[in-house]
């Protein structure tokens, strides 16, 4: 059975660690994807753009390796527009390519 670390503590003589089942996270962070599909529909209304308008979904952060998240993005957009990228370094690369050019 896969079980997830939730969260682990270690200080000297304290030992505090939580285990979940794959299925108990999705039903804790559910909620959260609702919000976040809210938020993405609300983003592209705002800016005037449709899903059709989007050619690449690049994901980034640790976020985007939870499978129910990877799951809404591919509903919503399309798997052959969804590019990963490293999970935790994308970000810094990408201010890294900016700052470059300032």
């Amino acid at each position: 059975m896969l079980f997830i670390e939730l969260y682990k503590f270690n200080a000297r003589h304290i030992n505090i660690e939580t285990k979940l089942k794959r299925q108990e996270f999705e039903d804790i962070i559910a909620v959260d994807i609702v919000d976040i599909k809210e938020l993405i529909v609300k983003a592209l209304k705002s800016a005037n753009l449709s899903i059709d308008d989007i050619d690449i979904v690049a994901t980034t952060g640790g976020s985007s390796l939870v499978p129910s998240v990877h799951n809404l993005l591919v509903n919503l957009f399309g798997a052959g527009k969804i590019q990963k990228s490293d999970a935790f370094t994308g970000v810094a690369s990408g201010l890294a390519i900016i700052s470059n050019k300032i």
